[in-house]
């Protein structure tokens, strides 16, 4: 009798180190899946390497949809209407409490330009005010992404870029020459 309980409590025994095993590979497993939260500092490394908005956007933690960022009144996106082809300065302002981040996008970005122009952290004891300068060379439209309170926010505009004339007389931009 002896040796029928030992043998029996050897097989449970057996299967409870199997088990046990099992549940660590399950948890190890579990662990490879989930994926780290990226630092705010390294997601803005991160978004300057993608090609689209679409691809930005997935990068947060939860990832994010253009349908799921709230257009707001209480963003300022400052832009000309219309400019000249090269450098051009925008205001990123935001008056929501708690503005950590602002990520400004190029919403028609073709192949081979760039679908963030800016991502830029708001350390939270500065005031939500930021001036850039980018380059644009053809009409896009720009969208402004921020974060404020754990929630995305944004707004539109769109900025025409007016073609430069050439003269046919000298071949130069019209407004460099003198008249």
């Amino acid at each position: 009798m002896f040796c029928e309980v030992f043998s029996k409590s050897r097989r449970s025994l057996a299967s409870l180190a199997i088990l046990g095993w099992l549940m660590l590979a399950a948890q190890y497993c579990h662990a490879q899946a989930v994926q780290k939260p990226v630092a705010p500092g390294e997601l803005v490394a991160e978004l300057q390497k993608a090609e689209t908005v679409d691809k930005a956007l997935a990068m947060f933690q939860p990832p994010l949809a253009k349908a799921q960022l709230t257009k707001s009144d209480y963003l300022l996106l400052d832009v000309p209407p219309i400019a000249l082809p090269g450098k051009i300065q925008v205001r990123l302002m935001s008056e929501l409490p708690g503005t950590e981040l602002f990520v400004l996008f190029n919403n028609k970005a073709q192949p081979k330009e760039p679908a963030v122009l800016v991502a830029k952290l708001i350390p939270s004891t500065e005031k939500s005010d930021v001036r850039v300068e980018i380059t644009l060379d053809r009409t896009t439209e720009l969208l402004l992404l921020a974060k404020a309170g754990g929630r995305y926010y944004s707004v539109t505009r769109e900025v025409k870029i007016a073609a430069k004339e050439v003269t046919k007389e000298t071949g130069k931009p019209a407004s460099k020459q003198r008249r």
